[in-house]
């Protein structure tokens, strides 16, 4: 796994942390703290695609539908 995409998860009490991170979180609560690289995303880039994609593919295909295609799929390879 690439270190752009690795997370450290470290449980704590909120007191622990800066008041710029702690927010309204009792100093007594405990809080769950995630740290990740914010350049592994390219957020923007991704909805603009899930958009892209949707405009192409107006009619979303159901489960039935799905697997019919794949058993057709599938028999041309028989």
């Amino acid at each position: 796994m690439s270190d752009a995409r690795k997370r450290v998860v470290l449980a704590m009490p909120a007191g622990d942390l800066p008041d710029r991170m702690r927010g309204e979180f009792a100093r007594d609560e405990r809080v769950r703290v995630t740290i990740e690289n914010d350049q592994a995303e390219d957020w923007d880039a991704l909805i603009a695609e899930i958009g892209a994609f949707r405009k192409a593919n107006p009619h979303p295909v159901d489960a039935a539908e799905a697997v019919a295609r794949i058993r057709i799929l599938r028999d041309e390879w028989k």
